[in-house]
């Protein structure tokens, strides 16, 4: 499985985060599924998440941690995709869309920046 990372700092909070991540890709694809992603005890105080949907034949699927980093929090969003070899191998039903999920981390990115604007 490939992946990509987005990063972007923010000084939201993580309760703020979350909601925008949330609501940002329920924009996108009102019938996305989420769920919370454990983190090993012992790790700095990361969130970690996930958003996956799929249409007709492509499914998708994006993580996002978020960690404190003093006044601001760091964000990472890594957008899982298969390769051309990988998707041929699973079949559609087995692989994910890198270009789709790369377009809904673009959104959620947008929508962090644009919540941002609006309470500074």
């Amino acid at each position: 499985m490939a992946y990509e990372s987005v990063e972007v700092d923010t000084s939201l909070t993580v309760d703020q985060i979350a909601k925008v991540f949330r609501r940002a890709i329920k924009t996108a694809d009102p019938d996305a599924g989420f769920g919370p992603i454990e983190i090993a005890e012992g790790q700095p105080d990361v969130y970690g998440a996930y958003a996956s949907g799929k249409n007709l034949i492509i499914r998708w699927c994006i993580q996002i941690f978020v960690r404190e980093d003093g006044d601001s929090r760091r964000v990472q969003l890594i957008i899982l995709g298969s390769s051309m070899l990988g998707a041929a191998w699973k079949g559609t039903r087995n692989s994910y869309s890198a270009s789709m999920g790369r377009s809904r981390a673009e959104f959620v990115v947008e929508a962090l920046r644009e919540v941002e604007k609006q309470l500074s």
